[in-house]
């Protein structure tokens, strides 16, 4: 996924939970320009889901990591690049969770 280079996870909790607000931020701008047939259904809609649900799973004051990959993995690996222009954004929130805070 990340080779060499700085290491892909977010440095402390604040960036983590701002990582999170983002890729929710970014979601919302995706619904905005991409419509489905049925909506519910979309990859958006179940992305944007997982989103808010970790979110709110978080204490804001201290985040725990689980060290397991997170549930938008499945919808991440599957999409396309070009439908999903905040990928590498969304593989940070999950390294970040699987191996913790990097430097």
């Amino acid at each position: 996924m990340f080779n060499g280079g700085p290491k892909p996870q977010a440095k402390d909790a604040r960036e983590y939970l701002a990582l999170i607000d983002q890729a929710i931020a970014e979601v919302e701008d995706l619904r905005d320009v991409i419509t489905f047939d049925d909506d519910s259904d979309s990859f958006v809609e179940k992305l944007a889901t997982s989103l808010k649900t970790l979110k709110q799973s978080l204490d804001p004051a201290n985040p725990q990591l689980t060290g397991e990959p997170l549930a938008f993995m499945a919808i991440v690996e599957e999409t396309e690049l070009s439908l999903l222009p905040f990928k590498n954004l969304l593989l940070r929130i999950d390294a970040t969770n699987r191996l913790g805070y990097g430097d």
